[in-house]
């Protein structure tokens, strides 16, 4: 079983299926918008979409309305090491798996 972190913002709990819960995945999807003092004011940062664990001075690029860039994707799906959930490898593939996955369509829906 993985580590679990409680704190303010985010409460991060084991299920049988994810060491995550789906409502936390949710929760803090949020955190990868808007972010970019959030993300600045930290040590770190980390991307769900390649999955890489960096410096939070490597950002250099963010959308007009704030939201961080991943400097090795350039997708918008960092989290800042303040966001209250944990910048392990394992949180940020559940959030890949949960927020990238892939849908396919059956022949003839």
């Amino acid at each position: 079983m993985f580590p679990t972190e409680n704190t303010a913002k985010g409460r991060v709990t084991a299920t049988a299926a994810s060491p995550f819960s789906e409502e936390d995945l949710v929760m803090a999807h949020p955190h990868s918008s808007h972010n970019v003092e959030e993300v600045q004011r930290g040590p770190s940062a980390g991307c769900f979409h390649c999955l890489k664990i960096f410096a939070s001075s490597e950002v250099a690029e963010w959308l007009a309305d704030g939201t961080v860039l991943c400097p090795y994707c350039d997708i918008d799906s960092v989290l800042g090491s303040l966001s209250g959930y944990p910048l392990t490898m394992d949180f940020l593939l559940a959030m890949k798996k949960h927020w990238f996955r892939k849908i396919s369509l059956q022949q003839g829906e």
